[in-house]
């Protein structure tokens, strides 16, 4: 069954009153699909987005000091900004419900959207970023047969998920290569900005292997979100320059 993850409640089955964090180990949990009305799915348009969407709601559902309350739904934010996005490391107890939280895996992924957000504008504001489309059609949202890790389901004005596991059977056709390798490893501090010191390749996958997607010309600034894969002892970080993303060696990077 395909896994989904969300913020559903606090500990005393209310939206608001309740102490920070998670009392109960399901405030924020990950649970089987189902069916709760949604009508709209948002899917990331880069692989590794994907990736990474899913995986910071997996980090919210393990870290106990995350918990649900509308009324304090911002607080999560407040803290991932402290910790520089890295969801793991918020050890502060904090409150967020299912649009908010959404909104905060998204902005620790390396896409800035409002905080703000929620289930009436929320797929608005994620379209906003050039990041993401639109489906609607009725086969991804009655069943699971087509859904892909990192999409995010939506019922406007109710409630929205995070898919974290994709269908395992009906799937579309697979690509014969990802647009960006997934990346395996993150590093919260490897985050920030570096400058390239020589004209320099940006490729789809971390190794001289992948295709190249730019070539950054020397002392170009890049942004790294913590995020890397390694060719031996080497961190090729993922970065994005341009508007593009890709993966460099940081044999070539200053900070």
């Amino acid at each position: 069954m395909v896994k989904i993850g969300h913020a559903a409640i606090d500990e005393n089955g209310q939206i608001a009153g309740g102490a920070a964090g998670d009392q109960t180990g399901s405030e924020i949990f990950i649970r089987d699909w189902y069916d709760f009305g949604q009508t709209q799915l948002i899917r990331p348009k880069e692989d590794h987005l994907r990736h990474f969407i899913a995986a910071n709601m997996e980090a919210a559902c393990a870290n106990p000091h995350i918990g649900y309350d509308q009324r304090q739904r911002t607080t999560l934010y407040t803290e991932l900004q402290k910790k520089a996005w890295n969801m793991n490391a918020v050890n502060k107890d904090c409150e967020c419900d299912c649009s908010s939280l959404v909104s905060c895996c998204v902005n620790a992924s390396g896409v800035t959207v409002s905080p703000h957000l929620y289930t009436g504008n929320l797929a608005q504001g994620l379209l906003n970023t050039g990041r993401f489309e639109l489906i609607t059609a009725k086969e991804y949202l009655r069943s699971p047969d087509f859904l892909r890790r990192g999409d995010i389901l939506i019922k406007p004005n109710k409630h929205t998920v995070i898919v974290l596991t994709d269908a395992p059977t009906k799937q579309e056709p697979a690509k014969a290569q990802p647009e960006i390798q997934d990346a395996l490893y993150h590093d919260a501090t490897m985050a920030g900005t570096y400058t390239v010191t020589t004209a320099l390749n940006l490729r789809r996958g971390a190794g001289t292997g992948y295709k190249i997607t730019a070539v950054l010309p020397k002392g170009a600034t890049v942004r790294c979100y913590g995020y890397f894969n390694k060719i031996g002892s080497v961190p090729w970080p993922l970065v994005t320059w341009d508007g593009k993303t890709g993966y460099c060696s940081s044999k070539y990077l200053k900070t």
